[in-house]
């Protein structure tokens, strides 16, 4: 799917907040920080959040449907595992809105 920055400019450790496009969708893909147990320091990830319909309905927990460790604020292209999803992997695609909708219209884009 294609993702663009949060109209609302929401934000999350430091890094926009991507909303999917199609306004039905509850996918959103934000970076996020965890504490090291070992360390104490505080390590950044991408991770691809969704809400099925029910739960976004009750306001129930998003769940973690791919990851990325990375420390950058730009969404990284490599590095997706997949935590509570089906493969493939996300494919991470920069360019205008308007091309990559049409490239996913076309099905070009994942």
């Amino acid at each position: 799917g294609v993702y663009r920055a949060s109209a609302a400019g929401r934000r999350e450790c430091g890094a926009p907040v991507y909303e999917h496009t199609d306004p039905g969708s509850t996918c959103v893909l934000l970076r996020r920080g965890q504490e090291s147990r070992k360390t104490g320091k505080t390590r950044h990830g991408w991770v691809l959040l969704a809400r099925g319909p029910a739960a976004a309905a009750a306001g129930g927990p998003p769940r973690a449907l791919y990851g990325a460790q990375s420390e950058a604020l730009a969404v990284p292209a490599e590095g997706w595992k997949r935590f509570d999803a089906p493969d493939p992997l996300p494919q991470i695609r920069r360019g205008p809105l308007a091309a990559l909708l049409l490239a996913e219209a076309e099905g070009r884009a994942g």
